[in-house]
């Protein structure tokens, strides 16, 4: 969809770029009132039309199917085989040491995780070492609070890095393995406790059974007693992974033991579980270990799992919306939305069991494999909500009923259920919308599982929530009493199902950090669209990594096709943000919409880009006014091209770029237009170790600005007096260091006391006043005392201030024009005193200027600032907000004195 982006008039022809850019001003610029009309945006024609069913079967299995099950064998097959390779390496000889088998299970697991996360498998080791310090500290000195100490660290870690270490894209990306490796820690820690208080009280009963026992048995020795009778209790306390060379089949981890350091780490990450779950107890890692079991049914366990989680992952992702288009009855619709994310859901429920049993967990006494995850039969067809939540994630269920429902019960049964929900949003990431979501499903069940418990005893009916075995009942279950109720109940709870996949259809900021619903996630492979709806039935069809994406032929919630439906699997899916009319007043976020697109296929000389920073500029503002919304709005970022055709800009070359608020873009660099000859995309020029951000600010245009529009006009001198208003903007700062670097005196006129306390104190203006408590004439005579006079005028306001500037300067003073941003928005013709008298008496010299006059000699300015700021000569001012979603906001802020110095949106994580 770029041909819309390149058709789109982003800049124009550059008048007054340059003079939007210094935001310190001193009147409000809400004056201009604009009146627009919207109109469609050409750019989505293709995907506002329902899509219906005209997709022949043929089509349907050799260009959604096959690719799907191609794309996503590639990708699962490479964590089943890592797993099978785990448990080939460590379970087949008993002769291995303990400490290689854990570090075996460490080095596979990450290898497995870091296909889907790359570096930011970085945090689940650090929560895992973290959660095992814990452990090691709290062993000896508090000894049964290990279980609260390991969830105060694991959810304290995990906010931290979801609010301060992470970007958002990273975190929704690791949530889902953080989750499960949360459950892990609270388990253990729980375990460790629960056991060791068992054990305290097993020994305090056999204390009060060897007081009472004959004078014969006492005389035994204190310390031989002691030894014995815990030796006919708790395994040996060496390392428990020797229990392999026990007669006895029953295995039993030693709690009274701590782990070891590689016992930890092979439990937190191992490639059974680590990248799609799902969680297993400490026990049962330590007993895949204990006499492993080789048969034909693991084999067969493993081979149906991936079968029934492609069957499923097919139905999600092409059998369901090709069966119910678009425009039929809308709760058919919501229906089969949920349906899909259902689908989507048991894909990776099954490729968990597959990748866990590969790895030999889920071994049952009898010799077969009976881990399971999922029961889809109890959720397609429900008995009750109940019977949902119970089958839909069974290890998580199991989790939260031992460590949240059972330890909060002697509270009241209500206040328990509270909590395991509320546990469950926890573990799930703070979103509101989830949250409630969440609150709801649990409040709704507590209510169905009471109602229906007393409809049963009213009637002497077979209505539990759960059916009830060996109870006789006057209408048994095949009854038509017990029928029509449950039947009643079962649909009831299908319209749930429904207005889940509504309500997760209307929040696309929810789906994401929510893919992983109750417990697992396929976390690499989430599809990047305007919904991206649980994206994990796309897992394999869009693996998210900056150099190679794929589409989803279908969104499962819109069920509308991508561009170039069915012809090409690989694509690149960006956001932009649109200006939907102009600006009535302040800008206000209504303004703005978020729109996500497919990019298409790149042509020759085409290349895909990645946003890294956002500029937002005051004069985005007046300069919309020449845009016809529903546009892109305006801007210049830094960015990484991801993907090319174009020679000149290979894979990983940084830009920067005139493409509008855009996360991604498809461009053709000979075809982008920029500002006044200036070229629409450069390579970003060299700049060592500062932050690519400056390329935005003082070494980008606002730094050319300062440096050539200063220098070049006024051709300051050693001692020379300068004067700049608007001096705390973007350019005004720069240009007042460059002055005080050339020998100057500066001074300069602010809008707020902070900003004139960091002209003086770390800008090194010689004075500074606030406009707003001090008046010009005041102002200038504090800053240069009569009969001083001022050599140098930078010009950044306009208005009736300018002409007092003027009277008080020197002879043959030069005055730089830059901008007159008080005047932009009035609507009338601003009257000011004449400044005829002071050129002329005065000899003066005023010019405005454009700064592409000197794109001959761009890389000289960009170059000649970096300098200064590495030298510490020139302190630039950022004001930098984080995440793609702020770009209206940080715009908002420019007008309302948020910012300091340069405003600058971080997209991408540094």
């Amino acid at each position: 969809m770029s041909e819309g982006l390149e058709s789109e008039p982003l800049y124009m022809d550059g008048d007054y770029l340059n003079e939007y850019y210094d935001n310190d001003y001193p009147e409000p610029l809400w004056e201009t009132v604009e009146d627009s009309d919207p109109t469609d945006d050409p750019a989505f024609s293709d995907h506002d039309q329902p899509w219906k069913m005209n997709h022949s079967l043929e089509e349907i299995l050799e260009y959604c199917v096959q690719p799907t099950v191609r794309d996503a064998g590639l990708h699962i097959g490479k964590v089943v085989l890592w797993a099978g390779l785990f448990r080939l390496a460590t379970q087949l000889s008993p002769s291995i040491r303990p400490w290689m088998r854990h570090t075996m299970a460490v080095i596979t697991g990450l290898i497995a995780a870091a296909h889907f996360f790359y570096t930011n498998v970085a945090y689940l080791v650090c929560l895992a070492c973290l959660s095992y310090l814990v452990l090691v500290v709290s062993h000896g000195i508090w000894g049964h609070w290990r279980g609260p100490l390991m969830t105060v660290t694991c959810l304290g870690f995990n906010l931290v890095a979801e609010f301060w270490l992470a970007t958002p894209v990273d975190w929704h990306q690791i949530r889902g393995a953080q989750m499960i490796l949360t459950m892990k820690m609270i388990s253990l820690g729980f375990d460790f406790d629960r056991e060791n208080q068992r054990l305290l009280k097993a020994d305090r009963e056999i204390d009060a059974a060897q007081a009472a026992v004959s004078a014969t048995a006492d005389s035994v020795a204190p310390g031989l007693r002691m030894r014995d009778r815990r030796a006919k209790r708790v395994p040996s306390p060496t390392n428990s992974t020797e229990a392999s060379q026990n007669n006895s089949d029953q295995f039993q981890v030693d709690y009274r033991r701590r782990p070891t350091f590689f016992e930890h780490m092979g439990y937190a990450i191992n490639p059974g579980t680590t990248v799609f779950g799902p969680w297993i107890t400490y026990h049962d890692y330590m007993a895949s270990f204990h006499r492993p079991k080789w048969n034909l049914t693991w084999l067969v366990k493993i081979v149906l799992c991936i079968v029934y989680g492609f069957m499923f992952l097919t139905i999600s992702t092409c059998w369901n919306p090709w069966m119910i288009p678009d425009g039929v009855w809308r709760w058919w619709t919501a229906y089969r939305d949920a349906m899909s994310f259902r689908a989507s859901h048991y894909f990776v429920s099954y490729i968990s069991e597959a990748t866990a049993v590969a790895a030999g967990f889920g071994l049952g006494e009898a010799g077969d494999w009976n881990l399971q995850v999922v029961h889809p039969h109890n959720i397609e067809v429900p008995r009750s909500l109940t019977e949902v939540v119970k089958s839909w994630n069974i290890p998580m269920h199991v989790w939260l009923k031992t460590y949240c429902f059972k330890v909060t019960r002697r509270f009241g049964t209500l206040v328990a259920v509270l909590t395991t929900y509320l546990a469950s949003t926890m573990l799930h990431g703070l979103n509101f919308q989830l949250g409630a979501v969440l609150l709801s499903l649990g409040i709704y069940t507590f209510a169905e599982f009471k109602l229906r418990a007393r409809l049963a005893e009213i009637l002497q009916a077979s209505v539990h929530a759960s059916r009830v075995w060996g109870q006789k009942f006057k209408y048994p279950e095949g009854s038509m009493v017990s029928i029509s109720i449950n039947f009643i109940f079962g649909m009831l709870a299908c319209f749930n199902l429904a207005y889940l996949g509504v309500m997760f259809n209307q929040d696309a900021s929810m789906h994401l950090s929510s893919k992983d619903l109750f417990g697992f996630a396929c976390h690499r492979f989430v599809i990047p669209q305007r919904h991206s709806n649980f994206g994990l039935h796309a897992a394999l069809c869009a693996k998210i990594n900056s150099n190679h994406r794929l589409c989803d032929p279908y969104n499962i919630f819109t069920t509308k096709p991508c561009k170039h439906l069915f012809l090409e699997n690989k694509m690149v899916v960006g956001r932009r943000w649109v200006l939907k009319n102009h600006f009535d007043g302040v800008p206000k976020k209504e303004d703005f919409e978020i729109v996500s697109e497919e990019l298409g296929d790149l042509e020759d000389g085409d290349i895909i880009t990645e946003t890294e920073f956002i500029s937002v500029d005051p004069y985005q503002r007046p300069y919309s006014r020449t845009l016809t919304p529903p546009t892109t709005m305006m801007g210049s970022q830094v960015a990484k091209v991801i993907e090319s055709k174009d020679p000149n800009f290979p894979v990983g070359s940084r830009v920067v770029s005139h493409t509008g608020w855009v996360e991604r873009a498809k461009i053709n660099p000979s075809k982008l237009a920029g500002a006044r000859g200036l070229s629409g995309l450069t390579k970003a020029p060299e700049i060592g170790s500062l932050s690519p951000s400056l390329l935005l600010g003082a070494c980008g245009m606002p730094g050319n600005t300062a440096y050539f529009g200063f220098l070049e006009i006024c051709e300051p001198k050693k001692g020379e007096n300068v004067f700049i208003n608007g001096a705390a903007g973007a350019v005004g700062s720069l240009v007042g260091q460059i002055a005080k670097i050339k020998g100057c005196k500066v001074v300069g006129s602010a809008g707020t006391d902070e900003k004139v306390k960091w002209l003086t104190e770390e800008c090194g203006f010689d004075y500074a006043f606030n406009y707003k408590k001090v008046s010009i004439t005041e102002g200038l005579e504090k800053g240069f005392p009569s009969p001083a006079g001022i050599d140098c005028f930078f010009e950044n306001v306009g208005g009736p201030d300018s002409s007092v500037v003027l009277s008080r300067m020197n002879t043959r003073g030069r005055v730089s024009v830059c901008g007159s941003i008080s005047t932009y928005n009035d609507q009338e013709v601003t009257m000011a005193p004449s400044v005829q008298g002071s050129l002329v008496t005065k000899e003066l010299k005023m010019e405005g200027f454009l700064v592409p006059r000197w794109k001959s000699r761009w890389n000289e300015g960009i170059i000649q600032m970096a300098q200064w700021i590495k030298e510490g000569q020139i302190k630039p001012k950022e004001t930098i907000l984080n995440g793609f979603e702020k770009t209206p906001e940080a715009f908002i802020g420019l007008f309302t004195g948020d910012n300091m110095g340069k405003m600058v949106v971080q997209v991408g994580k540094q």
